[in-house]
């Protein structure tokens, strides 16, 4: 009998075990040497090699084939099996598949928990950071739960003044606005409430749902009008920002190096801001040779997908929007990256009606300039520009940073490479380094910036850390890297 069973489990194993075991094997391995990599390319000081990138994707593919070919083999089997009357072949076909499946699934279950349970990311933990340098926190940077900021950190995004919010524009849609419907919805919304039962408390909500989507729509209507008024009457800078108007067309050089002088403050001074430079609100004072504008207008190429097709943010009405200066000056708008507007929608945010209040700070800003256009008055407002580049880290979201060198028109004909160490260690910070091609803006400087955004992989969200990044060039002629400027900033990773 035990022959028998031995004879029976022998010839399966020799002839039928292999598909089950190979498929397992596969994704066992696949699945170890993903956490692997995931594991060494958050802790590890070096890049881990690009071909183990491709042999878990190979793993990956050879899993997946196998996974899908079982089914078929076991049918396959099955039905020869049970011609032949094979039965003890059958059940072992069917056991050997059911605990190939179930071992892969616990494997993959464990690592899973193992990941959770794990260090993670290690980069920054148990690192401080000095009190004795001033790190630059890059511009709108991520910050969440404030509890969980160290004093350090508080001190540090305390340094940079915060700019007047702008005042919030006039509702479009006012009571004398209304429809006669919206304004009965409102008054019985209104009213108070009092004990309710089921089938009030349905009534209620189903007005409030009716009021919604008629104030909605009302809003809409009184958008689209606005915006062709808008679109039709333009807006007077001239008249709104005299200071700004008389430098952009008198003294535009000028005006150029005052963006220029104010970009380099900002990325080396914790404690300098400026409501020239583009902030949160997305409208920016522009021109073509401005680094910073050339940066925003780069990503008016980026692609997104509507129903209708597929279109880059220059073509919606937000990418197109300009109030027009003298000699190619303008304020315009950079479209937000997760903006549903498309060109046919024919809609603008409801804050472009806060133009107005921002010409005028940028008015303010620059009046001292314009009444006394003078390089003196400028070297009085402003530190002068160095001889060598310098960078200039943006925040795109938790992690994922802007980044843009500018290099001195005249600076020595090269490669520029952009490198960064943890401040007190000296470890290297990991980063994708996705640059184009270096530009040069006539005869005020050469920058070479992001395409979009850099993700830091060193660190993780809520864990910041000082961090020195340095400009490394070498000439055209060859010869060693030499690191021609090092600047410190705040730094937090993606999160892993």
């Amino acid at each position: 009998m035990w022959h028998s069973i031995g004879k029976v489990v022998g010839g399966f194993l020799r002839s039928s075990w292999k598909l089950p075991t190979v498929a397992a094997v596969g994704v066992l391995l696949f699945l170890g040497l993903s956490w692997g990599l995931s594991y060494a390319e958050m802790n590890a000081d070096v890049d881990v090699p690009a071909w183990l990138s491709y042999v878990a994707a190979v793993e990956f593919l050879g899993s997946v084939l196998l996974g899908l070919m079982v089914p078929v083999w076991l049918i396959v089997m099955t039905v020869k099996w049970i011609r032949a009357k094979k039965w003890g072949s059958l059940a072992l076909g069917w056991g050997s598949s059911a605990c190939a499946a179930i071992v892969a699934c616990l494997v993959a279950i464990g690592l899973f928990m193992l990941a959770l349970a794990g260090p993670g990311d290690t980069f920054a933990k148990g690192l401080d950071i000095p009190e004795d340098v001033d790190f630059v926190v890059p511009r709108d940077m991520t910050f969440f739960d404030d509890e969980e900021f160290s004093e350090r950190v508080q001190q540090l995004r305390a340094l940079r003044p915060e700019l007047p919010p702008l005042p919030d524009p006039e509702p479009l849609l006012t009571e004398e606005r209304m429809s006669e419907e919206l304004k009965q919805l409102k008054q019985k919304l209104d009213e108070p409430v009092g004990e309710q039962n089921k089938a009030e408390a349905l009534l209620r909500h189903d007005l409030f749902v009716r009021y919604c989507e008629l104030m909605w729509k009302e809003e809409d209507k009184l958008e689209q009008e606005n915006l062709r008024e808008l679109t039709e009457r333009g807006v007077d800078a001239g008249a709104e920002a005299p200071h700004l108007w008389k430098l952009a067309q008198e003294y535009p050089e000028l005006l150029q190096e005052y963006l220029l002088r104010a970009l380099y403050a900002e990325a080396v001074n914790p404690r300098f801001q400026s409501a020239a430079l583009a902030h949160h609100s997305n409208i920016y004072l522009f021109h073509e040779n401005d680094p910073q504008s050339c940066l925003c207008r780069a990503e008016l190429q980026d692609k997104f997908s509507t129903p209708s097709g597929t279109y880059t943010y220059a073509d919606t009405p937000e990418g197109k929007w300009r109030v027009e200066l003298p000699n190619g000056w303008g304020v315009a708008y950079k479209p937000w990256h997760y903006a549903t507007s498309h060109p046919e929608a024919e809609t603008l945010p409801k804050w472009l009606r806060s133009v107005k209040p921002l010409l005028k700070r940028l008015d303010a800003e620059l009046s001292p300039l314009a009444q006394n256009p003078t390089r003196g008055q400028l070297d009085s407002l402003l530190p002068p520009l160095p001889d060598q580049p310098f960078v200039c880290l943006w925040d795109d979201g938790a992690g994922t940073y802007k980044m843009l060198m500018v290099i001195p028109a005249d600076y020595p004909e090269g490669t520029f490479e952009l490198r960064a160490e943890e401040y007190t260690t000296g470890k290297r910070i990991r980063f994708s380094k996705r640059f184009l091609p270096e530009k040069r803006l006539g005869n005020v400087c050469r920058i070479i910036s992001s395409d979009r955004w850099n993700t830091v992989y060193s660190g993780d969200w809520s864990e910041y850390y000082g961090s020195r990044w340095q400009i490394w060039f070498t000439g055209k002629e060859g010869g060693e890297p030499q690191c021609v400027n090092s600047q410190n900033f705040l730094m937090m990773g993606w999160m892993h």
